[in-house]
C-alpha cells in the first residue's frame, strides 16, 4: 500500500508542532521550582514552614475546582470551539470564574469565625486568607489557560506559564528580600498571577470577538442552567485524588513542630517536581488518550495508558538513585537547616515516581468511569491510611520520617488500585 505524497514529512511537521510546546513549559515549571528553593535558601525555617503553609491552603483551595466546573470546562470548551461556540464557552469561563470567587469569599468568612491556629500549627487566619487569596489567583490562572489548551494553541500556552512564571519569581522573590515575610511573599505571588491572569483573559476575550462584561452577563442569565449534578461528580473525584494527594501534608502540619513541618514541606519539593511533569506531559498524552479512545475503543487505550505508565515507571526508577544523591549533595551543601528531610527523601522520590506514571486515572476518566475511580480511590486510601495506622502504633509520636511513609502508603496503594481497575474497566467495556 502506496503512502500518500508527503504524508511522513506531514506527520513529522505535526508532531514537532505539538511537542515544541515542551521546551517552554518544562522551563515554566523549572522557574516556578527555583523559587521554592530560593525561598528555602532566604527564609528563616519559621517564616518558610509560614510560607510553605500558605502554599498548602493554596492548593487545597484549588482541588475545589470551581466546585467541578473547572473540569467541565475542560471537557467542554474544546468542543464548544470546535462546533464554533466561542461566546458560549467564554459564558462557561465566566460562570466558573465567579464559583472560583465565591469559594474563596466563603472560606474566607470562615477563616475569620475560626479560633486561630492550634498549638504547634503554622497556620493562623492571616496565613489562611492569604493562602486562600494565593489559592483564588491560581484558580483563575488555570480557568484562563484553559482556552488556549482547548484552541490546541500549546506553544501558547507554554508561553502563559513562562510569564506567570517569571512574575511570580520575581514578586514571591523580591518581597522576600525585602521583608523576610512568607506571607507576604505568597501575597506578592498572588497579585503577580492575578496581573497575568488579566493580560491572558483580554486575549482570549479578543479571539472569541466578545467581552468581559458581555461574558458576564450571559453567564449570570444562564447560571440556573449549570448541570451541577455532572459537576459534584467530578468534584468528588478531585476531592478524592486531593485527599491522597495531600493527606501527608496536612498530617504534617498538624502533627508536627515549626522545625519539622517546614523539614518535610522542603522534602516535599520532589513531589511537586513529579507533578510538575506530570502536568507538562499530561498536555499532550491525555487528548492522546481521549482521541484513541474516541477512534478505537477501550482495548487500546487501556494499552495506550499501560505503555505510557510502564515507561515513565521505569524512566523515574532509573532516575531515583541519581535524585537521591544529588538531594544529599544540595542538602549538605546549601540547606543544612533541612537535614532533617534526607530522612524522608527517598519516600517522597518514590511517591514522585508513582505520581507521574499512573495513567490509570486518566484512562478511567475518558471512559467514563468516574463514579468506579472514586470509589476504588477511596478505598485503597482507607486502607492505606489503616495499615499506615497500624504498624506505626496509635500511640507512637509523628515525626517527619512516619509522615513520609504514609504518603507512600497512599500513592502504592492507590496506583495499584487504579491499575487494578483500569484492567477491568478494559474488558468490561469489550464485553
Amino acid at each position: 500500500m502506496k503512502r500518500a505524497p508527503g504524508g511522513s514529512a506531514a506527520r513529522t511537521l505535526r508532531l514537532a508542532r505539538h511537542a515544541s510546546y515542551a521546551p517552554l513549559l518544562a522551563s515554566a515549571l523549572a522557574v516556578m521550582m527555583a523559587r521554592l528553593l530560593v525561598a528555602a535558601r532566604l527564609l528563616e525555617v519559621d517564616a518558610f514552614a509560614t510560607y510553605s503553609a500558605a502554599l498548602l491552603v493554596s492548593g487545597s483551595f484549588c482541588m475545589l475546582g470551581c466546585l467541578g466546573l473547572q473540569t467541565m470546562l475542560q471537557r467542554d470548551m474544546p468542543v464548544l470551539f470546535f462546533q464554533g461556540r466561542s461566546r458560549r464557552a467564554m459564558m462557561l469561563l465566566a460562570q466558573a470564574g465567579v464559583v472560583a470567587a465565591a469559594c474563596a469569599a466563603a472560606g474566607g468568612a470562615l477563616a475569620f469565625a475560626l479560633p486561630g491556629g492550634a498549638a504547634g500549627s503554622v497556620l493562623d487566619r492571616t496565613t489562611i486568607i492569604v493562602g486562600l487569596v494565593h489559592g483564588l489567583s491560581q484558580q483563575v490562572f488555570v480557568l484562563v489557560t484553559v482556552e488556549s489548551r482547548s484552541r490546541g494553541l500549546t506553544v501558547l500556552f507554554s508561553g502563559q506559564y513562562v510569564v506567570r512564571s517569571i512574575a511570580v519569581f520575581a514578586a514571591g522573590i523580591g518581597m522576600i528580600a525585602a521583608t523576610g515575610s512568607g506571607s507576604a511573599a505568597a501575597a506578592a505571588e498572588a497579585a503577580a498571577t492575578l496581573l497575568v491572569s488579566a493580560g491572558v483573559l483580554e486575549g482570549s476575550l479578543r479571539r472569541a470577538s466578545t467581552t468581559f462584561a458581555a461574558s458576564m452577563h450571559l453567564g449570570g442569565r444562564r447560571f440556573h442552567a449549570i448541570r451541577w449534578r455532572a459537576a459534584s461528580a467530578l468534584l468528588a473525584v478531585m476531592m478524592a485524588t486531593w485527599l491522597v494527594q495531600n493527606a501527608d501534608r496536612w498530617m504534617a502540619e498538624r502533627s508536627l513542630d515549626v522545625a519539622g513541618f517546614a523539614s518535610y514541606a522542603f522534602a516535599s519539593n520532589a513531589i511537586l517536581v513529579a507533578s510538575a511533569a506530570q502536568m507538562m506531559m499530561n498536555a499532550a498524552l491525555f487528548p492522546k488518550l481521549a482521541r484513541t479512545y474516541a477512534a478505537s475503543g477501550a482495548a487500546p487505550a487501556f494499552r495506550s495508558a499501560a505503555w505510557i505508565s510502564a515507561a515513565l515507571a521505569a524512566a523515574g526508577l532509573v532516575a531515583a538513585p541519581a535524585a537521591w544523591a544529588c538531594w544529599d549533595l544540595a542538602v549538605s551543601r546549601w540547606y543544612p537547616q533541612y537535614a532533617v528531610s534526607s530522612t524522608v527523601a527517598p519516600l517522597l522520590i518514590a511517591v514522585g515516581v508513582l505520581r507521574v506514571s499512573d495513567y490509570w486515572s486518566s484512562f478511567l476518566i475518558i471512559v467514563g468511569a468516574e463514579t468506579r475511580l472514586l470509589r476504588t480511590t477511596a478505598a485503597a486510601a482507607l486502607g492505606a491510611v489503616g495499615a499506615w495506622w497500624f504498624l506505626r502504633g496509635s500511640s507512637a509520636t509523628a515525626s517527619v520520617a512516619s509522615v513520609g511513609w504514609l504518603a507512600l502508603s497512599l500513592a502504592g496503594a492507590t496506583y495499584l488500585a487504579g491499575m487494578a481497575m483500569a484492567w477491568k474497566e478494559s474488558k468490561r467495556c469489550q464485553a
